[in-house]
């Protein structure tokens, strides 16, 4: 059986021997990187067989895919309900009148009559005066702040600052309705009618 010969070696990534490894004109081998190396006269390790050979060129792309359908969008959620209108502000004061205009000039005195005795006319009214200006705007009030209402649909609650819901309206009219119905056919007026009816078709 022939002799198997193995220089030193190393089967590790990036592995090189140091100049300690070898004696001058020593092998070894790095059989991962597939690189030869040893040591040169002047003590230094040299690598005298080259890794490997160039990568070919990458083949081309293949065609991309179609995309996918797009999922259903999701349905809106409902709207929140408007919150109630604040209270509106109260009226800015009215402002101050303005200065009244300077009277008009006296219009010329009437001609004297004849004989001295009848007044002439009385001269024009002297033009009105300019009006004055206006005083200033009041400032307007400050804007209420919204309410909050809360709503109740019972007639058990004894809240002193929540209202009564539309459907318990309802059904306190009904009541009402029932009981004025109740006092109606048991009034003593009403009974008494119906008794006197009873007699007179005997």
């Amino acid at each position: 059986m022939a002799n198997v010969i193995k220089i030193k070696r190393s089967s590790i990534t990036g592995n090189a021997p140091s100049a300690t490894d070898l004696q001058v004109g020593e092998l070894a081998v790095n059989t991962a990187d597939a690189l030869l190396f040893t040591k040169h006269t002047d003590g230094s390790i040299v690598e005298i067989a080259g890794g490997a050979g160039t990568n070919g060129t990458n083949g081309t792309n293949g065609i991309d895919g179609t995309n996918g359908t797009n999922g259903i969008d999701g349905t809106n959620g409902i709207d929140g309900t408007n919150g109630t209108n604040g209270i509106d502000g109260s009226d800015g004061a009215t402002g101050a009148t303005g200065a009244t205009g300077s009277t008009g000039a006296q219009g010329p005195q009437g001609i004297a009559g004849a004989d001295s005795v009848v007044a002439g006319p009385t001269g024009p009214t002297g033009a009105t005066g300019a009006t004055g200006a206006t005083g200033a705007a009041g400032t307007n009030g400050t804007n209420g702040s919204d309410a909050s209402v809360s709503v109740i649909n019972n007639l058990t609650s004894t809240s002193t600052t929540s209202v009564l819901s539309a459907n318990q309206g309802r059904i306190l009219k009904e009541k009402i309705n029932e009981l004025i119905d109740f006092l109606e056919y048991t009034s003593p007026d009403y009974v008494l009618a119906n008794y006197t009816n009873d007699i007179n078709k005997l």
